[in-house]
């Protein structure tokens, strides 16, 4: 056949092979039939629990039970500089990897090598969003729906970005943060609605979440989950009778039930299920309703994704006064119980009990304590509803309550295995905490209203602070009993028989969590940085990777591509910039956050972030800038997690945000005098500021060397006053008013845990003690004599010589620099009896890698003679370490109290300004303070003009 009579066909049939090949290369298409037939595909991971149901089980089994023990690193992404913990679970489509951090901050990765393909920040305005957002800079997860990756902006905001590009589609306003509200959980989708609730619940906010067309973003409706004001509409016949069991005037302050984590969709029963926080203010009688239930404080609702319209709703715990939200994840599944196949909504709550409801009528099927609980003796049978210990409803007498505010379980997900029918919870069966009433609770619109005694009962369970309190009432515990040695473990229950099948140590409630397969593994990331695996069905351990991370992890995610099935999950904090709840603070320096990816023979390395100093804030050139700074000295993190510092030679105090870098004045105009008491801070004349603490009710007081004097600014008004001291150098005063005493070259300033507030007098070779409730003064330690105590010799009427900063360790030990004794000393907070801990007295450098009793500070170093000897800065750091500015050496050392031995953490001992990066080859010049906060070291290297961070 000649050419010129079959080339038509030829290219009609390469035109329909190529349009062909085409459409077969398009994704696959993510609508709401993608979404609810998610379990079905092992290969993608489309939404935040992988399908409607959040139910975490893969049916991947590649990587199985016989060859997980071969698992390596495939590959990993640098997220970012942080700010807090990783808790998002990430989504993968079309051959992409979709994760966010920190400050909502949206990121796409190639999926088999982790090459970044775009980046996306939604430049939240931190410094203003920062001290709204109640427990951390995190966000939980992203949706996907229809080419669009559908991101939480913490402020409030709800953002669809292109899937491809990451260039923004469209944008909705969920929240505003001026009233209190933030977002940290992952939006849902359902039946073409993003569905997403706030954060806020220790804020006067009132709880909701609302729906928005997943297409547009055009608002949908809006379920409220406590009533409002009763003189005005209800909203809905639902909060209508729900105001009934309120009383009195609760809606002034809000209410509560935040909506921050749990949801779930069945399509077959048209519901979507939500979990609710915690009343606000914690304690029932503070909301004007003791005794009522509170709806739909701490409840499960169920309402239809078109409308918002209530069906049903379940409260696990009716009047809330122990901050046990029941936003824990909601899992459906299918369970065979008592021969019946049911369709049923489980929950492993906060309060320690695991319930089993039906999720289309919202039946209490059954329910039994999985972790200690002494708050109720158990649940009625019919019902669900818990029969409360009396004693448990706390008043000014502490009580210990479990479990803890932390809960038995919290967000750490859990997954559910259909082959071995059990769940696998991250728990904590064995927490308390110790509650009592704030009997002068006052209520205030712009900031936390917890309405909890934490002087006699600290939320978390820790350390008081303030007085010793009465020892808290204990009331009987119910459920499984402590192991001992045992906290966070990983649990497989049984939900049919409402039994735990097994065990393991390991986990927690709060951070990493667990995904499931059909490789017969669980995949658990504990939140100290290890990937473990075990056997689903008998929990043994068949792998354990330690990332490195340490904290800050996130739940694991499996897919496959190319025929190979990949582990991936996030971790690492960074510099965390707003201050954690009590009890979840950062240890060691920080990690900078990653996504590590793993797959069977992974070959690649672990990533190992290596210490790095740096710039934070000056030029190296003195002077008074946004950008300048001259001569630091002191720093402080405030109650808004900001660096506050003493800029000596600009005669100022400053804030530096740590989000912005900005900087501001506190307090100072840059004129070296002594006026301005009784007007702003800001136009007061200070004489070289050197040491600053905050106290308890977040009012900043400074020690001023030259003027002699303690100043106080009062953060609400900024009026500044002074408390000690009369301008004139001198000693005088003791037991009389502290603003008639005298003081000689005031250094340093610290607040003991009663409140008093700690001098280090250096001029007169004393410590002493202000009482702020009475204003009197007197010395605490010291004679007036310039020489050291005798070790083991009691604090009362022992001699120190030139006390210049002190430290105090979280059991109440106080460690005192003695900058012309050239050594440190510990006061012992029981004995009250004075220990040399480092420094042979002598002048000079030496010691380093051996005990810190035989070193030496203060020594001359090169290009310069020493000017004062001794060491004059101290911070306390994790696992019993105590920093040392040794100023005259040119260095920041660091002292294991554990084993005395003390190294060389920042500088060589040579005068100089850097370089950057290397620790050990960056000099210093007569660095004056040290502070350990957020994982990190922050040092301000005085006569360089600049401070460093050492990460």
């Amino acid at each position: 056949m000649h050419p010129k009579h079959w080339t038509p066909w030829i290219i009609l049939a390469g035109l329909a092979l190529t349009a062909f090949l085409a459409l077969g290369q398009q994704p696959r298409r993510v609508d709401g039939a993608a979404l609810r037939n998610a379990g079905q595909n092992g290969d993608e991971w489309l939404s935040y629990g992988r399908t409607p149901g959040e139910t975490r089980y893969s049916p991947l089994n590649q990587i199985n039970t016989a060859n997980v023990n071969r698992l390596g690193l495939a590959w990993s992404y640098d997220v970012g500089l942080g700010g807090g913990a990783q808790e998002a679970t990430p989504l993968v489509w079309n051959g992409t990897l979709y994760g966010i951090t920190n400050w909502s901050i949206v990121f796409a990765v190639d999926a088999r090598t982790g090459k970044e393909r775009w980046r996306w920040d939604p430049e939240v305005n931190r410094e203003k969003v920062g001290p709204k957002i109640c427990c951390g800079i995190v966000n939980r997860g992203l949706a996907f729906y229809n080419g669009m990756v559908i991101a939480p902006v913490v402020d409030g905001r709800l953002e669809a970005l292109n899937a491809e590009t990451g260039k923004v589609v469209w944008e909705a306003r969920v929240a505003y943060p001026q009233d209190n509200y933030s977002i940290t959980m992952a939006p849902r989708i359902a039946k073409g609605k993003v569905i997403v609730g706030v954060s806020g619940g220790e804020y006067p906010v009132r709880g909701f979440f609302s729906a928005f067309d997943a297409n547009n973003g055009h608002f949908a409706w809006r379920f409220y989950t406590v009533p409002g004001d009763p003189s005005k509409p209800f909203e809905n016949p639902a909060l209508k009778k729900a105001a009934a069991t309120w009383d009195g005037q609760w809606w002034k302050m809000g209410g509560g039930a935040p909506v921050w984590d749990g949801m779930a969709y069945d399509p077959e029963a048209d519901l979507v299920y939500v979990g609710t926080g915690n009343g606000g203010p914690w304690p029932e009688p503070l909301r004007q309703s003791k005794g009522k239930d509170n709806l739909f404080v701490a409840s499960i609702l169920a309402v239809r994704p078109d409308t918002g319209e209530l069906k049903w709703y379940f409260q696990p715990v009716p009047g809330d006064s122990w901050d046990f939200d029941s936003v824990q994840q909601l899992l459906l599944a299918d369970l065979t119980i008592k021969g019946q196949t049911r369709k049923v909504l489980m929950q492993a709550n906060k309060d320690g009990f695991y319930y089993v409801l039906d999720r289309v009528t919202g039946q209490f099927i059954s329910g039994q304590p999985f972790a200690r609980v002494t708050w109720a003796k158990g649940l009625n049978e019919a019902t669900g509803r818990p029969v409360v210990n009396e004693q448990a409803h706390y008043g000014a007498d502490p009580v210990s309550i479990s479990p803890s505010a932390g809960g038995g379980h919290n967000w750490s997900p859990m997954s559910f295995n259909p082959a071995t029918g059990l769940v696998y919870i991250p728990s904590n069966p064995n927490s308390s905490q110790t509650l009592a009433l704030d009997t002068k609770f006052e209520y205030h619109p712009d900031r936390k209203n917890l309405g909890i005694n934490r002087a006699a009962a600290p939320a978390g369970g820790g350390q008081t602070s303030g007085a010793e309190s009465a020892k808290p009432i204990a009331l009987p515990a119910i459920g499984p009993e402590p192991v001992e040695g045992q906290r966070g473990v990983l649990m497989a229950w049984d939900p049919v028989t409402q039994k735990e099948r097994w065990r393991v140590p390991g986990g927690g409630s709060i951070g990493g969590g667990t995904v499931t397969t059909a490789g017969n593994l669980v995949f658990q990331v504990v939140p100290d940085g290890r990937l473990m695996a075990y056997s689903a069905d008998k929990g043994e351990k068949l792998l354990e990777i330690q990332t490195g991370l340490r904290g800050g992890m996130a739940p694991p995610i499996t897919y496959q591509l190319d025929g190979k099935q990949y582990i991936s999950f996030l971790g690492g904090t960074g510099a965390i910039t707003a201050p954690l709840p009590p009890g979840r603070e950062s240890t060691g320096a920080p990690v900078l956050p990653k996504l590590l990816t793993f797959v069977l023979d992974g070959k690649a390395p672990m990533p190992v972030d290596k210490p790095t100093v740096a710039t934070l804030a000056g030029t190296g050139v003195k002077g008074f800038s946004d950008t300048q700074v001259n001569n630091p000295y002191g720093m402080t993190l405030g109650p808004d997690g900001a660096l506050y510092f003493c800029d000596v030679d600009n005669q100022r105090v400053r804030r530096l945000d740590l989000a912005t870098k900005q900087m501001t004045t506190v307090a100072g105009n840059g004129q070296r005098a002594y006026r301005g008491d009784g007007g702003p801070a800001v136009d007061a004349s200070l004489s070289a500021p050197h040491e600053l603490a905050f106290d308890a009710k977040g009012d900043l007081y400074f020690a001023e060397r030259d003027n002699h004097v303690i100043r106080k600014v009062d953060m609400k008004t900024g009026i500044i006053s002074t408390v000690a001291g009369t301008g004139m150098p001198g000693f005088s005063g003791d037991g009389g008013p502290a603003v008639k005493a005298q003081l000689r070259q005031p250094h340093c300033v610290l607040f003991d845990r009663d409140g008093t507030l700690l001098i280090c007098d250096l001029g007169n070779h004393r410590i002493r003690r202000l009482h702020p409730d009475t204003g009197i003064i007197e010395t605490y330690a010291g004679t007036g004599e310039a020489k050291g105590p005798a070790e083991g010799a009691p604090v009362e009427g022992s001699p120190i010589n030139g006390p210049r900063t002190l430290a105090m360790a979280p059991n109440g030990d106080i460690y005192v620099a003695m900058r012309e004794g050239n050594a440190i000393f510990r006061i012992g907070r029981a004995s009250q009896t004075l220990h040399k801990i480092a420094g042979t007295g002598e002048n000079g450098f030496s010691g380093d890698g051996g005990p810190a009793l035989a070193a030496r500070f203060g020594g001359a170093a090169t290009g310069a003679a020493a000017r004062l000897a001794g060491p004059k800065g101290l911070s306390l750091g994790p696992n019993d370490t105590l920093y040392v500015a040794d100023t005259e050496s040119h260095a920041i050392r660091r002292i294991d109290l554990k084993t005395g031995i003390i190294t060389t953490v920042l500088g060589t001992g040579e005068l100089g300004d850097g370089p950057e990066n290397d620790p050990l080859q960056c000099k210093l010049n007569r660095p004056h303070a040290v502070l350990y906060a957020n994982g990190m070291l922050y040092v301000a290297d005085s006569e360089a003009n600049r401070i460093l961070v050492l990460r």
